[in-house]
């Protein structure tokens, strides 16, 4: 399976439909964010979970349910708002599955010590939200 450093050099990437691939993080290699992809045909991608390549081919992030926001390039790591759109698309997909799903702060999901920084509201609609001391203010 073909591995790419971080998203940015997956996006330049020429890829046939079917094919698999991994990146070592979504900003940086190591940096958290790493995930499997499928390469499917044009389609809309919102350009967070899924992205378009340079061919117009479509890299679909996998297993979505248990992914992480560091996999929609939402890091947490200094409270800027330049996680809220990344933040926004992962839990409107979860909003999408419907409300059966959830989010929860310090296992799988939202990381309990990240600083994910909002600048703007973030409607949490049939979508419930846990955790050991989880506070939104």
């Amino acid at each position: 399976m073909k591995t790419f450093d971080n998203v940015a050099k997956l996006k330049l990437a020429t890829l046939t439909t079917g094919q698999f691939v991994e990146t070592g993080g979504y900003y940086t290699k190591g940096g958290g964010g790493a995930a499997k992809y499928l390469i499917v045909a044009p389609q809309a991608a919102d350009g967070y979970g899924d992205h378009v390549l340079a061919n117009g081919n479509v890299a679909v992030l996998q297993n979505k349910p248990n992914s992480t926001p560091k996999q929609w390039g939402a890091i947490g790591a200094d409270g800027t708002d330049d996680d809220f759109p990344a933040l926004e698309a992962y839990m409107l997909y979860f909003f999408d599955l419907g409300s059966s799903n959830e989010i929860v702060i310090g296992t799988t999901n939202l990381d309990s010590g990240a600083n994910y920084g909002i600048d703007g509201r973030l409607h949490l609609l049939n979508i419930n939200v846990n955790g050991n001391g989880a506070q939104f203010t």
